[in-house]
């Protein structure tokens, strides 16, 4: 999960370090996995930082996918709660987040 600028400070702002959840590819910081799973998923898979968890998290499962654009992430188990509405309603603030991201990368 690519990390926004606000994100960070979000994270930061609860006294996290960057450098405990996040890692940089590419000039991108993305959410940190352990053992394939977030660093932030409790044991019982519960987020730990669910009321400041980051953009993309709050719009999952809609995603970006470079080749397809905005979709679900069918490899959720709760893709098909979403509807057609919620997809529209996220899209443009998905593709802001996505512009927001890729364009600071420094």
């Amino acid at each position: 999960m690519p990390l926004s600028g606000d994100d960070i400070k979000k994270m930061a702002m609860l006294g996290l370090r960057p450098e405990g959840f996040s890692s940089r590819r590419a000039g991108v910081t993305y959410l940190r996995n352990v053992k394939h799973r977030c660093v932030f998923l409790s044991e019982d898979s519960r987020c730990r930082v669910y009321s400041s968890r980051p953009l993309g998290c709050r719009l999952y499962p809609i995603i970006y996918d470079e080749l397809r654009g905005v979709m679900l992430d069918k490899a959720c188990t709760a893709w098909r709660t979403v509807t057609e509405r919620d997809v529209q309603v996220a899209k443009p603030i998905l593709l802001k987040l996505i512009r927001e991201i890729y364009e600071s990368k420094a």
